[in-house]
């Protein structure tokens, strides 16, 4: 307690009686003396002197035989090793701690160490390890009554889920912890959990809750008069505001916290908000501003020996200077941070200056030195993939990766245009596949999906341990590097690590011998530019990969024998351009009623034809065209485009009117089929080329029960339905379906108009439209289908329950007319919304995630999503579908057919019908059975409108 002045005191005043002690011989105080010396070394965070004397203690203790303080003495051992990051040696204290405090029946130290032991387990991802520990914690303190531990182990629970992505659960025990605190009257203790349930809220994108509860916050430690805790929460609140835009704002902030933190003597904290305050001084492109408070928080970090903090400022204070165009300054000061990022082993750092010095020596014309410094930077975030245990950290580490990548392509392409001769296009092309790759492997990390098929459970568990303790262990060895360290205890970490990183090569390496399908999801290979055109083109195939950058966008064409490059406009203008033609085309209301809506249409698909089209329009006569978005792109239907060679021509809309200015659409004279990459058909293909085909035809899930009152709950008693065989019974725990629920509201509320406008159900009820029309739709299907050869699973049938159960895997094709998910802001939050009651009227599981569909075990040629709908956030992320559409690949169908919005009922199934007749009855490949379904729905004056048919897009092969 007290100052660190009054503690550093004590600890001279311990010293000298240690001395009396020892000369009087008393044993026993001797220990004590030195017992409470480790306590103040702790809260000093002199930790390696804080074990010196608790081991000393502990020698002490076990002479006298006093089992109670040998059991306390190991545990405050095992906090120190904790910090340390020596997992193990902190583990091993605790156990044998926990076993002393179970033979002398101290309960209440049990459930402490057992705290403790989650704690051990949750600081290095062992997630359900810590919750088994802190439940076990949890349930003696409720027998012994003890509500303060009860709410320190709810608020560490609520902390590892939410550290885990499941953010409801983490809400759910934050707020018990928060009602004990306030039952205790402990409100520094609440004001703290606020802050962590802000926290959690500002992760989910409800930024107005997270704000509402860092107020709160900072209320409650004013009054508490608590300043270190009001320093921080004034840090989120500033941080918050940033994000917002509001960076004046943020910087008040950041300038009551500053003071606030010099009067308890918290540096550490003052670095901290210092740090914040620079970007926010960056983000105003007040540089020398910036520039001020970099430096006041590298003297600090300096002062109290915090390495990562200092490189942190060092590398700051570089891309200042480069803001400021002092290069030479600015390289200097990225080379300090890099040296101190490479002496520490803090590889993401690492990564980061290089990628800032890389693009300090393109701006200085250094093109070679840049393309060195930034496949430097790019190899070492391949070896962090899986190195990441926060979700926060994940999130933001998915952006700035993708920075890297971004910056790589556009380098690539100056090169090019240097030297056109020098195959820089071809790698560029190469890298553009790379990032695709390690997009979808981000998003599915931040999505936490648990992939286990095609892949055996035992090697997986392996691959993840190892996983965890080569985290442990590189963590520890960046904590030793920042601190005071022996030359013998960094080779020995350097040793284990070493040790470690083989034993995790020589296992992956066994993966990809034996679970080929899941290392070419997790341990992809793009494709060179001469396999593309060897293993995924034919003679009648273009190829047209897009790549949108902050300053300027690509676009590569290649055909078998040929490859040309392009630069686009930058991604704002063509995602804006993109964003408006979607809106325009999935309003089918507008395009019936308003000329204006229509002119404009045509009006921005003309200007996205000339941008995205015209630079390749000679090449695409006679061909399929093989489309490879990104961002935005991935929600454009191209075939509703009008060819960039046509003239305005007889186009009409849904009414008969003339569409002024739209020509002729892409569709008419090409088969268009999109792809998540190039690279994902050729692992399709040898994934799909030596398996059995399924025996029967069609299986169609439509028309689900969302609601309870829904008119089918009361009939279903009497009525006989002769459906499917799955049932609807759900047997997941109360929890799982609780956060099931949760993660449905959360993905109908982020521009998702699922519930049912007409009627006036709002979102946040979250009343689910009924598509009963799909009910038509699946009749429709299964009467092309040759008799007894399909499936129809409606009604209560249409669950998550059928979706995953082993008969899919007989059907050729899989139907889901159903409302599907398509998240561009937060691809987790992808999905497919199945029966959500039982016969019942009962709450079942029904939304079937991103991760569950991975998980799923098909065998189809195909699978189509009839009713899906996009939300287009802010932030347009091509991952919300790939993700979705990849993971249908995955789980065993090299098709995917998915609406990009809800399209008329009738219309779905006038399309639905002549697409499947196209297949079944004329025996065309789906590819070409879609486009000649949109042709003559384009041709027919009802359905001429693209509204009514370009939504619908096939993803995958085409054969």
């Amino acid at each position: 307690q007290g100052t660190i002045e009054s503690r550093q005191n004590a600890i001279e005043k311990y010293k000298a009686a240690l001395l009396l002690w020892r000369a009087a011989g008393d044993r026993r105080r001797e220990a004590t003396t030195l017992y409470r010396m480790s306590e103040v070394y702790y809260s000093l965070e002199e930790f390696q002197k804080a074990l010196d004397s608790y081991q000393k203690s502990l020698l002490i203790w076990e002479e006298v035989a006093d089992r109670a303080i040998v059991a306390n003495t190991l545990n405050g051992i095992g906090r120190v090793y904790e910090i340390l990051g020596e997992k193990q040696h902190a583990l091993d204290f605790f156990n044998r701690a926990l076993l002393l405090r179970r033979e002398l029946g101290n309960v209440r130290g049990e459930a402490n160490t057992l705290f403790s032991i989650g704690n051990a387990y949750n600081l290095v991802d062992e997630k359900q390890k810590a919750l088994d520990s802190f439940n076990q914690a949890l349930l003696l303190y409720r027998t012994l009554g003890n509500r303060q531990g009860e709410a320190y182990t709810l608020h560490a629970i609520g902390e590892a889920y939410k550290s885990m992505g499941e953010y409801q659960a983490a809400l759910n025990y934050y707020n018990q912890a928060l009602l004990l605190w306030r039952a205790l009257n402990r409100r520094v203790m609440e004001a703290n959990t606020l802050h962590y349930i802000g926290e959690a809220y500002w992760l989910v994108g409800e930024h107005s809750q997270a704000l509402d509860h860092y107020t709160q916050s900072l209320v409650i430690r004013r009054r508490a008069s608590d300043l270190r805790g009001e320093a921080y929460v004034l840090t989120s609140i500033g941080t918050f505001y940033s994000s917002q835009g509001e960076h004046q704002r943020a910087v008040d902030c950041f300038n009551q916290a500053l003071p606030l933190h010099q009067a308890v003597g918290n540096r550490q904290g003052e670095a901290y908000t210092l740090h914040y305050a620079g970007e926010a001084y960056t983000l105003m492109r007040e540089h020398k501003q910036a520039l001020d408070v970099y430096n006041r928080a590298l003297l600090l970090r300096r002062a109290v020996g915090e390495r990562r903090g200092e490189a942190y400022d060092l590398h700051n204070i570089g891309t200042t200077y480069h803001s400021l165009g002092e290069e030479q300054k600015a390289l200097d000061y990225l080379t300090q941070a890099l040296s101190v990022r490479r002496a520490i082993r803090d590889h993401s750092g690492e990564a980061a200056t290089l990628h800032a010095i890389a693009r300090l020596e393109r701006d200085g014309g250094n093109l070679v030195k840049a393309r060195t410094h930034i496949e430097a930077a790019l190899d070492i975030t391949e070896t962090l993939r899986y190195g990441i245990a926060s979700q926060e950290l994940r999130i933001s580490y998915r952006a700035t990766v993708q920075k890297y990548y971004e910056f790589h392509i556009e380098l690539l392409m100056r090169l090019y245009q240097q030297d056109p001769a020098a195959g820089h296009d071809a790698a560029a092309l190469q890298a553009s596949e790379r990032a695709r790759a390690r997009s979808l492997l981000e998003a599915l990390g931040e999505a936490r999906a648990d992939i286990r098929q095609g892949v055996d459970p035992a090697v997986l568990s392996s691959e993840r341990t190892l996983q965890q303790r080569l985290n442990a262990t590189a963590e520890r060895q960046t904590r030793l590097l920042t601190d005071k360290h022996t030359e013998e205890q960094v080779a020995t970490v350097k040793k284990e690590i070493a040790a470690l990183t083989r034993e995790f090569q020589d296992l992956r390496a066994q993966i990809r011998q034996r679970s080929p399908r899941y290392a070419a999801l997790t341990q992809p290979v793009p494709l060179s530019v001469q396999e593309i055109q060897t293993k995924v083109l034919d003679a009648d195939t273009l190829l047209l990969e897009y790549a949108l950058g902050e300053e300027r966008s690509y676009l590569w064409a290649v055909t078998r024998t040929s490859i040309s490059s392009h630069e686009l406009p930058k991604r704002a203008d063509i995602e804006a351009a993109v964003r408006r033609a979607v809106t325009l085309l999935s309003d089918g209301k507008q395009w019936a009623t308003s000329d204006r809506i229509q002119a404009e249409y045509a009006e921005v698909a003309g200007r996205l034809s000339q941008i995205l089209l015209a630079p390749v329009a000679a090449q695409l006569k006679g061909k399929r065209l093989l489309i490879v978005g990104d961002g935005a792109l991935q929600y454009l239907p191209f075939g509703a485009l009008p060819s960039p060679k046509s003239k305005v021509q007889g186009a009409k809309s849904g009414n008969g009117r003339q569409i002024t200015g739209y020509g002729q659409p892409l569709i008419v004279e090409h088969e268009i089929v999109s792809l998540p990459s190039a690279s994902t058909l050729a692992v399709l293909r040898r994934e799909t080329a030596t398996r059995a085909r399924p025996t029967k035809n069609i299986a169609v899930l439509a028309d689900p029960v969302f609601e309870r009152d829904d008119e089918r709950v009361n009939a279903a008693a009497t009525v006989n339905r002769t459906v499917t065989k799955a049932g609807a019974s759900s047997t997941d725990t109360n929890s799982e379906l609780s956060n099931s629920r949760y993660l449905l509201e959360r993905a109908l509320g982020h521009g998702l108009k699922t519930a049912s406008a007409e009627d006036g159900a709002s979102r946040e009820i979250l009343r689910i439209q009924r598509l009963p029309f799909t009910r038509r739709e699946a009749d429709a299907i299964l009467a092309i289908a040759p008799a007894g050869a399909g499936m129809k699973a409606l009604d209560f049938h249409a669950s998550r329950e059928t979706a995953t159960s082993a008969e899919l895997a007989q059907y050729r094709i899989i139907h889901f007319a159903t409302h599907g998910l398509l998240n561009s802001e937060h691809p987790e939050l992808s999905g497919i919304v199945l029966s959500l009651v039982n016969e019942a009227g009962q709450p079942v599981d029904g939304f079937l995630r991103l991760h569950e569909i991975y998980n799923l075990k098909l065998n189809a040629d195909m699978v189509v999503l009839s009713a899906c709908q996009t939300g287009l956030g802010k932030e347009i992320r091509g991952e919300g579908l790939v993700g979705l559409t990849r993971g249908f690949m995955y789980a065993g169908s090299p098709r995917v057919v998915a609406s990009l919005w809800k399209v008329d009922d009738t219309a779905t199934a006038e399309l639905m019908t002549r697409f499947y007749r196209g297949m079944l009855k004329d025996n065309l490949p789906p590819a070409a059975a879609l486009r000649a379904a949109k042709v003559e729905m384009w041709k027919q004056k009802r359905w001429n409108a693209p509204f009514y048919w370009a939504a619908f897009e096939l993803q995958g092969e085409w054969k």
